[in-house]
């Protein structure tokens, strides 16, 4: 096993674990899955619940005993040595190994935000996840985790980017670019969440900003619009309902493209 030192053990989970008794530094005891997941800092799921979520821990090789202990999940799995190694001290299944885990645990648009994020902070290694996923074939969540790894990619700053990026594929809509700069008059004038940059089309997510923010990305909109850009703007409700989200960006990309082949 490796010392790695990226980020920090959650507070919540090492007081809640040590209230019930276990030993994370138990050499035969590892933290898998969303423990796992939140020790290397990746975004979990609102609906995982954290607060009050049991912390999982595994036996190396089957060694030991099951745990029983209040707010502590004991598993039984088969951890190869190579795919465990410590953060601050603490046993964790490897960044690889865990995003394959929870792919049994999460949907496809939340495994795609939490590989983004491994992949821009630089913790998940291509080869090492692939070398994983063979070892893994047949086990629950496979099938999830290979479809999605190939969609995997650097560059994306937030979970929203990479759940709106899912929604936009998941729909037949082609991959956009991540993250682009936008030139205007020979500067770069914005950055736009993602965008089909030949159709002049952004889109971009909107949390619950302060007001001086969203002033700002209204101006930044209306200096785009200008220099013939359409802006589409998603919020947290189109996750749940993305009709009229999908409508208006497939509008658009239609009209577009028959706007520029009339050009030609």
């Amino acid at each position: 096993m490796t010392e790695l030192v990226h980020a920090s053990v959650s507070d919540v989970r090492r007081e809640a674990a040590v209230r019930a008794g276990m030993d994370l530094h138990d050499p035969k005891r590892v933290l898998v899955g969303m423990s796992a997941a939140e020790v290397w800092g990746l975004p979990i799921p609102p609906s995982v619940g954290l607060m009050g979520h049991e912390v999982a821990v595994a036996e190396i090789n089957h060694a030991g005993r099951r745990s029983r202990k209040h707010a502590v999940s004991g598993h039984r799995l088969l951890i190869p040595p190579d795919h465990v190694t410590t953060v601050d001290g603490v046993h964790v299944t490897s960044v690889e190994r865990t995003w394959v885990d929870c792919a049994a645990l999460v949907t496809e648009e939340h495994l795609l935000a939490m590989g983004d994020h491994a992949l821009q902070i630089q913790l998940l290694d291509g080869n090492r996840l692939e070398a994983v996923m063979c070892w893994a074939a047949g086990r629950r969540g496979i099938r999830r985790a290979r479809r999605v790894a190939t969609l995997l990619r650097p560059g994306v700053e937030s979970p929203q980017e990479s759940r709106l990026r899912w929604l936009l594929l998941n729909h037949g809509l082609p991959e956009p670019e991540i993250n682009p700069w936008i030139v205007i008059q020979g500067h770069r004038y914005a950055r736009l969440d993602l965008a089909y940059t030949p159709l002049r089309i952004g889109i971009e997510y909107d949390g619950d900003w302060h007001a001086t923010t969203q002033q700002h990305d209204q101006q930044r909109r209306m200096v785009l619009s200008r220099h013939g850009w359409a802006i589409v703007v998603a919020h947290k409700e189109d996750f749940d309902n993305p009709d009229t989200l999908l409508k208006k960006v497939q509008e658009l990309m239609h009209e577009r493209q028959i706007s520029r082949r009339r050009r030609w």
